[in-house]
């Protein structure tokens, strides 16, 4: 679990380089069978190496996050380590000791939404997942207005 701990703060550095980025919380997910889908919490718990990286992000009030500048920020990590997905949420529920409590960010779906991206590792950068491609690009840059869940 160590270095599990380590690999984890090593991903959360480079999302905190992203401005605008308050909170971050990463959580590992069973590597999914279907190219598109991303297991569901209630997937069977495999060994850590079969594990891809999830991470949900909590901006600063008044602050859009900006897909060029956070696909720079994980580009330099492994490609193993690098989170296969990103979900932007209002607000990322700590501990009384300010830790990111990681079983709400485990029931997120990370499959699809608004503030859902996916990375595409030919472009070396997150894209929007299909339903947040569909939205105005205004929709999926805004900051606040957006369910964590992902309805609008």
């Amino acid at each position: 679990a160590r270095g599990g701990d380590r690999a984890v703060a090593r991903i959360e550095d480079a999302l905190y380089d992203v401005p605008g980025v308050a909170v971050c919380a990463i959580i590992g997910r069973p590597e999914p069978t279907a190219p598109d889908a991303i297991a569901s919490p209630a997937s069977p718990s495999p060994s850590a190496e079969n594990q891809i990286a999830l991470a949900a992000i909590q901006l600063h009030p008044g602050a859009t996050l900006d897909l060029d500048v956070l696909s720079r920020a994980v580009v330099a990590l492994p490609e193993y380590a690098r989170p296969h997905r990103v979900r932007r949420v209002d607000a990322i529920a700590m501990t009384d000791g300010f830790r990111p409590i990681k079983e709400a960010i485990a029931r997120l779906d990370f499959n699809d939404g608004p503030d859902c991206f996916a990375w595409d590792a030919r472009a070396q950068r997150y894209q929007p997942t299909a339903r947040a491609a569909a939205l105005p690009s205004h929709t999926v840059a805004s900051p606040a207005g957006l369910d964590p869940r992902g309805a609008a």
